[in-house]
């Protein structure tokens, strides 16, 4: 019962513990209800206030990338106008440049209606000397024919008289044979035919004669023309000789009076230094005698080439040209590649101080510089080389402490009149000048010219020339003290040209490797035959070409472009053939090589060649082989190196007149064993 109790009691307490959970449970569940209601509002108000801020940032998103857009949009109207400000700077500038050409319009439109009315007076000539050609050759027409009339009319002479001699035998036999009745009546018939035949041919004759009447009337009206024709190109011929004739008298008394005017004018400037100087003596001052007064005086070259016109060439092409016409109205012929050869070399006289042409003696060696000068219109100055020389002064001249007073070469005040550095207020400015050392190894050329060599070998670059500092180690003192006891300086610019011509014979000395690294040697070979040049031609107008012209006309060796590649090939692999020859060069030679190559002019003669390759041939033959003389051609090491440089010159360049030529000078070295370059006889 009690267990009953108990178990019923603990029924109880356990469903009275269940209801209080279920109490509390309704409790929780009515207290959540409660909050969730308590609640609703401003959970729907943060979940508006969400949507509001998720707007909001939209909105903020969308003005950012306007404000983005904005900024994009003010850069570039920056840009815009920095890009308006820089062509309107530019605009005002081709505006100035534009400004500036108009001269050089006005000039270029004078020059061209210049040229018009030279072509047009050249077509006249040109009509006028067809007319004259076809008049000479109808001329020429009848006279032929006249020739052949007087050679029937002979015939027909020469046959009358044939027949008389026969009719007169003839007769004679008639005369004789009179009682042979017989055999006069076959000869009366016979002598019948023969003066029938006699009467057709005097018909003939008279008909022969009137029509060789009417072509001598003919001819004799044509004789006359002719007559009068050479009568007036007589006259003309006489005229034109008698206007030379006083031209060459006139600039003989003018040379005459110039020099006479430079003489007196020389004695005059020393007059009164001896004037001043005695004057100082007794004031007791200083002597102010000019001691540069005769290295001031112009040589009578310089003067002759001051005065002429300015040349005005189209392009190098027809400044050659020119040269070529000179060339033909003195006689001379030179292989268009000798000229091309000469006129590179005076143009890279940067990198190459000098030619020299060597040969034997007769084959217009000192011609050809001469005649160039004067055709491309360069002043020209001859120095001829005396056995005796053996220092500088023999080449500039010397000062007399004795006299005060220094004397000096033509050189010399050839150098002074054309250095604008030193001299700017009277030397000649804007024009060119070549000296020419005439048989140059008649002394040794190391004695005399050795320092000026270098001097000429230490000039700056062509931009760099105005900076004294620059031009020091080029400039050749003088040692004349002036007025302030300074030390007188010539800097021989790249206005001056030089060259030098070579005898080779027992009397000369040889060149030494020091000019033979820096020029370009033109060996001028015995010609295979014997020309008979004559003139042809006039000689064109004397004229001086302007520096300004010609620095045109010179190239850099950048110039080559995709050409270069290929020279600086062929340059390697002759500084590796001349290894082999035990004549190595080096970046001098290679830097002057290269600039031929670049400054070689254009033409259409190259027999199928490169204008690129010929000028390397040159460089071969110009540059390399001089320096091989005294090799032993039949060593194997030099064999070898001669046949790699004759398969260069043949297969690399193609050119087999170079190749024959060291070929036949290898044959020539005889027993001596000894190569001396004999040069391509052109």
């Amino acid at each position: 019962m009690g267990e009953i109790l108990i178990s019923n009691l603990t029924v109880l307490i356990a469903l009275g513990g269940l209801i209080v959970i279920l109490t509390l449970i309704q409790l929780f569940l009515a207290v959540n209800q409660d909050k969730r209601e308590t609640n609703a509002g401003p959970i729907k108000e943060l979940a508006e206030l969400n949507v509001e801020i998720e707007r909001k940032e939209a909105q903020k998103l969308e003005m950012e990338g306007e404000i983005e857009k904005f900024r994009k949009t003010l850069a570039e109207q920056a840009e815009l106008m920095a890009q308006a400000d820089y062509l309107q700077k530019r605009i005002e500038e081709l505006q100035t440049e534009w400004n500036s050409l108009e001269s050089k319009r006005t000039d270029l439109k004078n020059f061209l209606s210049e040229t018009e009315k030279v072509q047009v007076e050249r077509v006249d000539i040109e009509t006028a000397l067809k007319a004259a050609q076809t008049e000479l050759a109808e001329i020429k027409e009848k006279l032929i024919e006249k020739d052949e009339l007087d050679r029937l009319i002979q015939q027909l002479q020469t046959s009358k008289q044939d027949y008389e001699i026969e009719l007169k035998k003839l007769r004679d036999e008639v005369s004789d044979i009179k009682q042979l009745k017989a055999d006069e009546e076959r000869l009366k018939d016979e002598l019948g035919k023969l003066e029938s035949k006699l009467a057709e041919l005097t018909g003939l004759k008279q008909a022969k004669d009137s029509e060789l009447s009417e072509i001598l009337d003919e001819l004799d009206k044509v004789k006359a023309q002719s007559d009068e024709i050479s009568k007036r190109h007589a006259d003309m011929q006489e005229k034109r000789s008698e206007l030379l004739a006083e031209y060459n008298a006139e600039i003989v008394a003018r040379n005459s009076v110039r020099d006479e005017k430079e003489r007196l004018t020389v004695e005059l400037e020393v007059l009164k230094a001896l004037v001043a100087d005695e004057q100082g003596k007794r004031s007791g001052k200083k002597p102010t005698q000019d001691r540069l007064a005769k290295l001031k005086t112009r040589p009578p070259s310089v003067k002759l080439f001051e005065d002429l016109p300015k040349a005005n060439f189209l392009d190098e092409k027809a400044a050659l040209e020119n040269v070529r016409l000179q060339f033909r109205s003195e006689g001379l012929v030179y292989d268009e590649r000798v000229l091309n050869a000469f006129h590179t070399t005076m143009k890279t006289n940067e990198t190459t101080q000098m030619a020299v042409l060597a040969g034997i003696s007769g084959t217009g060696k000192s011609q050809l510089p001469r005649q160039y000068a004067t055709g491309m219109g360069i002043g020209f100055l001859q120095i001829p080389v005396q056995p005796r020389w053996d220092s500088p002064q023999d080449l500039m001249g010397f000062y007399n402490y004795i006299e005060s007073e220094f004397k000096p070469t033509d050189m010399a005040r050839a150098l002074y009149a054309m250095d604008i550095h030193n001299n700017p207020d009277a030397a000649l400015d804007d024009r060119m000048m070549m000296i020419l050392l005439d048989e140059m190894n008649l002394a040794r050329v190391e004695y005399y010219f050795s320092d000026f060599l270098s001097r000429l070998e230490s000039r700056p670059r062509r931009d760099l020339v105005t900076d004294a500092n620059q031009r020091k180690d080029a400039e050749i003192e003088l040692e004349i003290p002036d007025a302030n006891e300074e030390t007188v300086r010539l800097f021989p610019g790249f206005n001056l040209l030089f060259a030098g011509t070579m005898n080779e014979d027992e009397s000369t000395q040889s060149l030494s490797d020091k000019v033979v690294d820096r020029a370009n040697v033109l060996k001028f070979g015995a010609p295979k035959n014997f020309a008979n040049s004559r003139p042809e031609g006039d000689a064109p107008e004397h004229q001086a070409l302007s520096k300004t012209q010609w620095d045109k006309w010179v190239r850099q060796p950048e110039t080559l472009g995709s050409d270069e590649q290929f020279v600086n090939t062929k340059i390697d692999e002759m500084a590796a053939i001349m290894k082999e020859f035990g004549r190595p060069f080096g970046h001098r030679l290679r830097l002057a090589m290269k600039s031929y190559v670049a400054n070689y002019p254009e033409s259409d003669r190259y027999n199928g060649r490169k204008k690129i390759e010929t000028a390397l041939a040159d460089q071969i033959e110009l540059r390399l082989l001089p320096k091989l003389r005294g090799l032993d051609p039949e060593e194997s090491a030099i064999s070898q190196a001669f046949g790699d440089l004759s398969n260069m010159i043949k297969q690399d360049l193609g050119d087999n007149e170079l190749a024959d030529a060291v070929q036949t000078s290898i044959d020539n070295a005889g027993q001596n064993s000894q190569f001396n370059w004999g040069g391509v006889t052109r």
